[in-house]
């Protein structure tokens, strides 16, 4: 009986894991993405964070730029994303096998992945534009 049980849950089993596989590599992906594209527009705010450094600004109110720069869209595309996947998992219940379509540990990490790909991408370049020399930066532009 055992075994007839086993092979009838197989084929959902099999669904459920390419799902979470798939689902796993496009976290992984979204992260590197948030990641690549919120270090590049600090980056490409150096220029901006040197001036600032040069009139007076502390390196903690530079970094806490560069963190403002992350947070802000990351704090939009989480809520939006939210309400975006609220609407599909609707029609993914029929896809879970053994999960509820509101599992809030699920939820709750996705979100707290990316929220610390954002605080890395804006922390990391922003430390480094707080150490940038304003003169130096000033004389490349």
């Amino acid at each position: 009986m055992d075994q007839l049980i086993a092979g009838s849950l197989a084929e959902r089993r099999a669904g459920t894991l390419l799902v979470s596989v798939f689902g796993a590599m496009a976290l992984v992906l979204v992260v590197a993405g948030v990641y690549s594209v919120i270090t590049q527009a600090v980056v490409q705010r150096r220029l901006e964070l040197a001036i600032r450094s040069a009139l007076g600004a502390g390196p903690w109110r530079v970094v806490a730029l560069a963190m403002r720069t992350a947070l802000q869209p990351a704090a939009v595309g989480i809520v939006l994303g939210a309400l975006a996947a609220l609407g599909v998992t609707r029609v993914m219940t029929s896809l879970l096998f053994e999960v509820r379509a509101l599992d809030i540990v699920t939820w709750a990490g996705a979100c707290a992945a990316l929220l610390t790909a954002c605080i890395a991408a804006g922390y990391l370049p922003g430390r480094r534009a707080a150490r940038i020399d304003p003169m130096a930066a000033l004389r490349t532009e």
